[in-house]
């Protein structure tokens, strides 16, 4: 199967922006450890795309396992 392309919702990039600089302002390494593990769920999202927990309106839902956000 062909990988289908990743798109954000914009206000979902505005979140995961504001969530780095969250993260980064307390520490650098916590904002890069948040960017190594949002970066890791959509290559596991990409890679399988049907596995990840049914969720509204026949989305799926990755939950993200050390910070606190959920990829629809």
């Amino acid at each position: 199967m062909a990988e289908l392309p990743t798109k954000f919702h914009p206000d979902a990039q505005l979140e995961a922006l504001a969530a780095h600089d969250h993260y980064a302002e307390k520490s650098g390494i916590l904002g890069q450890a948040f960017e190594t593990e949002l970066s890791k769920a959509l290559e596991a999202i990409k890679a399988n795309p049907e596995m990840w927990a049914r969720y509204l309106f026949g989305t799926q839902r990755y939950l993200m396992h050390r910070f606190p956000f959920v990829i629809i």
